[in-house]
């Protein structure tokens, strides 16, 4: 039951918000102590785990008779989406992750410009080049249709400077990955005259959008890979999110019913029998029943 003195405004607002960012509810109901500690200590034990797991530890396949691309894991997502937006952002992700433009692409819709890192690999036989700079694209007509005209501007490994014209041929990753680098493959040209010759490939990386990789479903290969590299880490850091969750749902009964123990000064409305024993036994009337017994 309420203690009347805990003043809980509306319960049903104050949950939702704890549910959605925990502490959010009991900050609405004034309950600053308690809103300071939830927020810290289960947003605090949920990001842990995150990032042991090298922020892959939150995320959920998509459901229903398609095959998916990875293990659905839902009951484990299940106990960390009770921390609330963090986690039930996977869903979102979850939907643009399966979504059918999300597709390897041979064109570009807009200009392109991001740092890259990769190998530049001729393609009359020399050996290949680690380089690393900016790379700039834009969508172009090629000769077989949609192409891409850009260039490239970085080092080497031995320190040189190098720059590169870049058109013909392009392939990009899909756009939503849970690896925060996306892969990106682009013919280096020479233009002579009217003609343009493919003289190599760039092969490399360039950095995917924090909100392009976040809580993305993992695959399968990048499931093993955190396997590999985290060993027992991974595990721990996956129960480091669903406590988390499991902490925050007792969070949001706290800001629907108050806490367990109130004030610890309550009473029921009608004492229980043993309690009108005692005081009837301090108003003499044990004694009075002994004496008739006595004389009978």
């Amino acid at each position: 039951m309420r203690d009347p003195r805990i003043r809980l405004k509306n319960p049903w607002v104050a949950g939702v918000l704890g549910f959605l960012i925990p502490g959010a509810g009991h900050l609405y109901q004034g309950r600053l102590f308690k809103a300071v500690v939830y927020f810290v200590c289960i947003l605090g034990l949920y990001f842990t785990g995150m990032q042991m797991a090298d922020w892959k530890a939150v995320y959920i396949h998509r459901p229903g008779n398609a095959v998916p691309r990875g293990k659905s894991h839902t009951l484990q997502f299940l106990a960390q989406a009770g921390v609330g937006l963090p986690a039930v952002c996977a869903l979102v992700q979850n939907k643009r992750y399966y979504s059918p433009e999300n597709v390897e692409s041979h064109t570009l819709s807009g200009p392109l410009e991001a740092a890259f890192r990769g190998e530049w690999q001729p393609s009359d036989g020399s050996d290949d080049v680690d380089v690393e700079g900016t790379i700039e694209l834009e969508p172009a007509e090629g000769r077989f249709g949609n192409s891409v005209s850009g260039r490239f501007v970085g080092m080497d490994d031995q320190g040189h400077n190098v720059e590169f014209e870049l058109g013909e041929r392009l392939t990009l990753e899909e756009p939503v990955n849970a690896s925060r680098s996306r892969d990106l493959d682009v013919a280096v040209v020479a233009v002579q005259a009217d003609s343009t010759r493919v003289v190599g490939e760039l092969k490399g990386e360039i950095p995917r959008p924090f909100q392009d990789w976040i809580v993305v479903p993992v695959s399968n290969a990048q499931e093993s890979k955190l396997h590999r590299n985290l060993g027992k880490f991974h595990e721990l850091a996956m129960v480091f999110t669903w406590v988390a969750g499991l902490l925050n749902i007792l969070a949001v009964w706290d800001a629907l019913e108050g806490p367990a123990y109130g004030y610890g000064d309550e009473t029921s409305e009608a004492p229980s029998d043993d309690e009108q024993r005692d005081r009837s036994d301090v108003a003499g009337t044990k004694p009075a029943r002994t004496a008739a017994r006595v004389g009978a």
